[in-house]
């Protein structure tokens, strides 16, 4: 007994050119952002490591007791 072959599914039709133009500037926006993000992500060290010396000074300089002393003032800096 022989087994009946499949036959394979006709390929399907390629989209209009105007889907195929809105697929490629998709695909290359999600490239571009692709290319962002990672260098956001390799940066990320560099910001670390600049917010936690900004913190460091502030407390080291006493600002969060001024600007804490500001607001129970009302803002008013002297």
């Amino acid at each position: 007994m022989r087994w009946l072959r499949r036959r394979r599914p006709d390929p399907p039709p390629p989209p209009p050119p105007e889907v195929q133009e809105a697929l490629d500037e998709a695909r290359e926006a999600q490239e571009s952002s692709q290319e962002r993000l990672q260098e956001v992500c390799d940066r990320w060290p560099e910001v670390r490591e600049v917010t936690s010396r900004l913190r460091a000074h502030r407390e080291r300089n006493g600002f969060r007791e001024m600007f804490e002393a500001a607001l129970k003032r009302g803002g008013d800096p002297a």
